[in-house]
């Protein structure tokens, strides 16, 4: 496994350099087979001029004149040489006699031979020349690669650093100098948030559960207590119901289970559902003879049956719990004005308590002392299901005279 670190600092830098090594070879070979076949090219040229002019001497001029050229064309192009005349004798030989033992023809007009050389061209200034050229090329190019790998080094290393930045702001909403870590970082903070929702989904189910086992015990626990009072006869009906309630909480911890982050809300009649919870509450509210009045209108929006159930549920129970026997609970449901209203003659309530109340579970001494059972949560999952319908809400509550909830449901969520 690698680093950033060792990549950028390490491999990268060792890469290019055996990279530029590699191509410094290359061009070398390649300089030298191209400067060879020039070299030899001009050293062909150069030997045929020297032996026409050689011929041009000797017959035009004389011995004494060819000797004096050849003197002069070993001073001026730097060759050891050895001149022969036809019949072998030396005429002229260099302080450095040459290596090469390749006898040249000078050849006349008539194809007669008028003497012979011996050339040697490796200390020539055309091989100097070309000598000092490739290795001028190559300290340039040792130059260029010098320079080329600092700059190389100090480009890393600043985008080594801006990597190292940005890598610690993984997590973090800020500015990303590479698009690739912002994409990363993207995902990440999803997942931070993705993760933080399911915590936050994972507390409210368990509320919720409490709650929602809560209920059916109630209702059982009504029809029980009224049996033993002898308030209620035991018949089919209420052992019908007592199954049913016992079923629901049989039921309520798969679904919750099975149940989607999301849950999907659909287009509904939820005065038929408030309806319907209302009259499955009358045997319990019959405990403490509280009569409910209902005036309920057909409302259709876009809710989720839990939602509207858990609603109507905790909103019902409050008014139970903290009413007097004999009293009355009023459930409004408003199609024209698009709200819902429960209304108690309980024992009510100070601002005080209301502002609790909405910042956290709250129950105040008096809620306590009048019903000692619960903890303040349901009124926090009717906030929460109201600010998931995007619904306003207010509370009116005057102690010893009862309260009134107020929900007012959003425009475009109600279906005309």
């Amino acid at each position: 496994m690698t680093s950033f670190s060792q990549f950028f600092k390490h491999r990268m830098v060792r890469f290019f350099a055996v990279l530029f090594a590699g191509l410094l070879l290359a061009s070398n070979i390649g300089l030298y087979i191209f400067a060879n076949i020039q070299y030899n090219r001009e050293i062909e040229r150069q030997q045929d001029a020297f032996l026409s002019i050689m011929s041009h001497f000797i017959q035009m001029e004389d011995i004494d004149t060819s000797i004096t050229y050849v003197e002069h064309y070993e001073h001026t192009q730097g060759v050891h040489i050895i001149y022969y005349d036809p019949q072998g004798n030396i005429l002229y030989q260099s302080q450095i006699l040459p290596k090469s033992h390749t006898l040249l023809d000078i050849v006349g007009t008539q194809g007669q031979i008028l003497g012979r050389v011996t050339l040697d061209n490796q200390t020539s200034e055309l091989g100097k020349d070309l000598t000092w050229g490739v290795f001028w090329f190559n300290v340039f190019s040792l130059i260029v690669f010098i320079f080329g790998f600092v700059i190389l080094y100090r480009y890393l290393n600043e985008q080594y650093r801006k990597l190292d930045q940005d890598l610690n702001l993984i997590g973090q909403e800020d500015h990303f100098m590479f698009s690739d870590i912002k994409k990363i970082n993207d995902r990440v903070i999803d997942s931070i948030k993705y993760e933080s929702d399911l915590k936050k989904l994972q507390s409210h189910y368990v509320q919720t559960l409490a709650h929602d086992v809560k209920t059916p015990l109630t209702i059982m626990k009504s029809y029980l207590e009224g049996i033993q009072n002898h308030r209620l006869s035991f018949d089919e009906q209420i052992n019908q119901d007592l199954l049913d309630e016992i079923q629901s909480i049989e039921t309520l911890i798969p679904k919750l289970i099975a149940t989607d982050k999301e849950e999907l809300a659909n287009e509904q009649d939820i005065g038929s559902l408030i309806h319907e919870q209302v009259q499955k509450l009358v045997p319990v509210f019959a405990t403490k003879q509280i009569q409910v009045v209902e005036k309920i209108d057909k409302l259709v929006m876009n809710i989720t049956n839990k939602d509207i159930i858990r609603l109507i549920q905790h909103l019902l129970f409050n008014a139970y719990y903290y009413s007097k026997p004999n009293k009355r609970i009023h459930v409004i449901l408003s199609e024209k004005e698009n709200k819902l209203v429960v209304n108690d003659e309980g024992i009510g309530m100070d601002s005080a308590t209301i502002e609790r109340i909405q910042q956290g579970p709250y129950r105040n001494p008096s809620a306590q002392k009048f019903h000692q059972k619960g903890s303040g949560v349901g009124m926090q999952i009717v906030f929460d299901i109201l600010r998931k319908i995007h619904a306003t809400y207010a509370i009116d509550s005057k102690i010893g005279e009862g309260t009134t909830v107020t929900i007012y449901f959003k425009h475009n969520e109600v279906k005309s």
